[in-house]
């Protein structure tokens, strides 16, 4: 499966669920649902020669599994574009920001060891912005951060 079939199904069992938490839904109408979501989903994300395929909808065992799909996944954007000296890319949906960490295990729910293993990228893959990374060692330095603990291991070691 790849990334953006992955991203349709996530994203229409989201919708689903929220619609089915409604007290007045009916099993037929969540059943529904799902064929209506995913094909109104995939229509804004497909091109044309892709909707004939689409028009389909998940297969059942699809919309069961929700689950990482196995293998390495293509990024959204080319990995040499994907760490600039301002912002870092996500490579499942191409957000950009200073950090996407917390956006992989919020928006995404994926941990930092799958993604870097589903795109095949080092351990030491930068998730954070050069700049603000700079930016925020400098602040750490002005506040003493780095003194303090090492004034607290000397005063350890000598007792």
């Amino acid at each position: 499966m790849d990334v953006m079939k992955y991203i349709l199904l996530k994203s229409t069992a989201r919708i689903v669920a929220a619609y089915a938490a409604q007290p007045t839904a009916t099993p037929e109408d969540v059943e529904r649902m799902i064929g209506v979501v995913y094909r109104a989903l995939a229509r804004v994300a497909a091109s044309e020669q892709e909707e004939e395929e689409l028009e389909q909808g998940p297969e059942e065992s699809e919309v069961a599994e929700l689950a990482l799909p196995p293998g390495r996944w293509q990024p959204v954007v080319p990995l040499e574009q994907a760490v600039t000296a301002e912002s870092v890319t996500c490579l499942i949906c191409g957000k950009q920001g200073k950090a996407i960490r917390g956006h992989l295990t919020k928006t995404h729910r994926i941990d930092i060891p799958t993604y870097l293993a589903v795109f095949g990228l080092p351990k030491d893959f930068p998730l954070v912005a050069p700049n603000y990374s700079a930016t925020r060692r400098q602040l750490a330095l002005a506040s003493g951060a780095g003194e303090k603990l090492q004034a607290g291991r000397r005063k350890a070691d000598t007792e």
